[in-house]
């Protein structure tokens, strides 16, 4: 490293900024937000900062440099650790992948729950049809359909042959 005002270090970045430049692009493009956006929520956070600073961080050339308080802050609206925001870009994608982890898992319990409310809606037709005989045949029919559906892809599996997340 060069002695404080030497050559290389005039107007040198450090990794940690270029680091928390990279996550915070991958934190942001991760939740679908603008560089207005992050702006806006930053300046909640109690850290004001316009959408052409927050751009420059991630793209100018050079670079801006961001304060100890605008770190501070980008750490709090993407729920990170200042170490993850500044830390090597390896953990940012492991980040976005655990980020996607926890979209998929949620889709996966919304899918488990609409599977859960048609045993349960089954279940209920086959009990009126227990007490009244005359809709077994369309109970038969629709169940066909269902069959047939399943085959095509078009519903999902029936609980014996689905597979638990």
């Amino acid at each position: 490293m060069a002695a404080a005002g030497g050559p290389e270090s005039k107007g040198a970045r450090l990794a940690g900024e270029e680091n928390a430049a990279q996550r915070l692009r991958m934190e942001r493009e991760s939740r679908g937000w603008s560089t207005a956006e992050v702006a806006r929520r930053m300046t909640e956070a109690g850290c004001p900062i316009n959408q052409s600073s927050v751009w420059r961080i991630e793209s100018g050339e050079p670079p801006r440099r961001i304060n100890l308080d605008e770190a501070i802050g980008f750490a709090k609206i993407f729920d990170i650790t200042l170490a993850e925001l500044v830390g090597p870009s390896g953990g940012a994608v492991s980040a976005k992948m655990l980020h996607l982890f926890e979209i998929f898992q949620e889709a996966a319990n919304r899918a488990q729950d609409a599977l859960d409310a048609m045993d349960t809606a089954e279940s209920a037709l086959y009990a009126y049809a227990d007490q009244h005989q005359e809709a077994y045949e369309a109970i038969d029919e629709y169940t066909v359909s269902l069959s047939i559906a399943r085959q095509e892809g078009r519903l999902p599996p029936q609980k014996s042959e689905r597979r638990h997340w």
